[in-house]
């Protein structure tokens, strides 16, 4: 889907999930979907990057409209509800795997997110990226890829020197 496509469908749902595979733009995009539609934005710290129960207890608890980034719960996005707006982030995956070996996210979290999907060591970052990316299309979730950030007010395409979650310099 677009941008814009995203931003229409967006309002039409209460809660509002970006998931898909690690270094793919879900911060980003659940920050900017956020602030374009007025919602209230849940980063994945917010809650426990793997913990259900904390995703859940701010769905329970929180009437208001949000935009929560999701991707180590990839696994658990098909136990989500109609009311729920789940969309898959897709990205060049040279550049999903060159993101993961800068900032060491394979040697840190690759097997433990591989292991939601399959059992084993996965060779390299590109099977933990194909692996998510072809359970989220499994559960026939709408995707939008990474290109489509570009179009928002506050993409920066030169992103040296910023932090890990790359939406601030530091």
């Amino acid at each position: 889907m677009t941008w814009n496509e995203c931003l229409s469908l967006g309002k039409e749902y209460n809660t509002i999930i970006i998931t898909g595979c690690q270094r793919t733009g879900t911060t980003y995009t659940a920050q900017e979907l956020s602030k374009e539609l007025g919602y209230r934005h849940y980063d994945e710290d917010d809650y426990g990057v793997h913990s259900i129960e904390g995703l859940r207890g701010i769905m329970d608890y929180d009437p208001s409209p949000k935009v929560i980034q999701a991707p180590a719960l990839l696994h658990e996005m098909g136990s989500m509800g109609e009311d729920v707006l789940v969309i898959l982030m897709t990205r060049n995956e040279d550049e999903v795997v060159s993101s993961m070996v800068k900032h060491e996210w394979i040697k840190r979290e690759g097997k433990r997110e591989y292991n939601k999907f399959k059992e084993g060591t996965p060779t390299d970052g590109y099977e933990i990226y194909r692996t998510k990316t072809s359970f989220g299309r499994g559960l026939n979730l709408p995707e939008m890829d990474y290109s489509e950030l570009r179009k928002t007010t506050g993409y920066i395409e030169n992103r040296e020197g910023f932090d890990i979650k790359q939406t601030k310099r530091g």
